[in-house]
């Protein structure tokens, strides 16, 4: 086989198993696939320490408590809490790239699964925390319950 068929072969195979959300609207659904729980809620507490992750990694953990005020997804609940990589714990401070930094108080759309030794984690690592000034949560609403896989 030629290398420019081959290249063209690899390109073709490569684009059928990864294909890219078609619009913005999908790109929001694929944050909430496979979440068991996506709740809205206010960060009432963060207690972080170390301790090992699904990979056996030992890192620092943070467990995070929320107060409820909607269930969009899963069982409701007046309070969620869910473990995520990063933290403080004494001067020692591990940030985690691909995992948001959380302050007490902080509102947000919370999209959490349970890891494989039964722990709620963010579902798709920080894709499923959205928070901020931008956060739409009427589309937000209308996404969810749209029967988006779970």
């Amino acid at each position: 086989m030629s290398f420019p068929k081959a290249l063209w072969l690899f390109l073709l195979a490569s684009s059928a198993c990864a294909p890219e959300p078609a619009t913005e609207a999908d790109a929001l659904a694929a944050r909430f696939e496979g979440a068991e729980r996506v709740v809205v809620g206010s960060v009432a507490g963060l207690r972080s320490g170390f301790g090992t992750n699904e990979h056996g990694d030992r890192l620092i953990l943070t467990r995070v408590t929320l107060e409820v005020r909607e269930t969009l997804r899963g069982e409701a609940r007046r309070t969620a809490t869910f473990e995520m990589e990063g933290g403080s714990v004494g001067e020692v401070t591990l940030e985690v790239s691909d995992m948001p930094t959380l302050a007490a108080g902080e509102r947000g759309v919370f999209a959490l699964r349970r890891s494989a030794a039964g722990i709620w984690v963010p579902n798709r690592r920080g894709l499923g925390i959205l928070r901020g000034p931008g956060l739409d949560l009427e589309r937000v609403r209308r996404v969810v319950t749209a029967g988006v896989p779970r």
